[in-house]
């Protein structure tokens, strides 16, 4: 499960479970929300640029890997992840999971701080608990890595999709409370074979809806 996702894969898994916690009047998403949430410059690590048929294609696949499903009816097509099908976990675990999903590695202080806006979590004891939980999955979704330099605490990451960041390390607890430093951008490279196969799936979709709804 570990090599499952790749980075675009997962930054909008994370992205669809978030909003379904943050925003359930808003919940499932169109590919507009997607690209949006993709690339919104508060709570990730790193700052992406995704463009539209990147997202399409990576939301497709998600849908092939049966982490996302397409909602039918209604004028724009949306989505809704299947995490918690696939998963078995609950509100809080999910909250936890997007959070690794989105900002890489933390500490627990700082994964508690951040998950907590999407579920609550009352004490640093309830919030090793999650992660001991998800740590006991199998196979295991979170794992602690170690501390870091200069660090007090030991980091933990989720295991469905590598870190982006070579070191493994996502914001630190005083990047997280500091106004947003400028990051790498990701996005906008070269297709993959992959990526190119998922979006020429998400085409012919399109047009099979088109000529049904033209009576084709």
């Amino acid at each position: 499960m570990s090599s499952e996702l790749d980075p675009t894969e997962r930054r909008l898994l994370g992205v669809l479970i978030e909003k379904q916690l943050s925003t359930p009047d808003a919940y499932p998403l169109s590919l507009n929300a997607l690209v949006l949430g993709a690339n919104q410059k508060s709570c990730r690590d790193p700052i992406t640029s995704y463009a539209d048929w990147e997202v399409e294609g990576a939301v497709t696949s998600l849908c092939n890997k049966k982490w996302a499903m397409h909602i039918e009816g209604g004028r724009v097509r949306r989505w809704r992840h299947q995490a918690s099908e696939k998963l078995g976990i609950d509100k809080a675990g999910l909250a936890v999971l997007a959070e690794l999903l989105l900002r890489g590695s933390q500490q627990p202080a700082e994964l508690r701080r951040n998950a907590g806006r999407l579920s609550p979590i009352h004490s640093d004891e309830e919030m090793q608990a999650i992660l001991d939980q998800l740590a006991a999955k199998l196979p295991p979704l979170v794992k602690n890595i170690g501390r870091a330099p200069r660090e007090r605490d030991v980091r933990w990451t989720q295991t469905l999709a590598p870190d982006e960041l070579p070191d493994g390390t996502g914001l630190s607890g005083a990047a997280a409370s500091a106004p947003p430093s400028p990051s790498p951008m990701v996005g906008g490279s070269t297709p993959t074979p992959a990526q190119l196969l998922a979006r020429i799936e998400a085409l012919e979709h399109e047009v099979a809806e088109l000529k049904r709804s033209l009576g084709a």
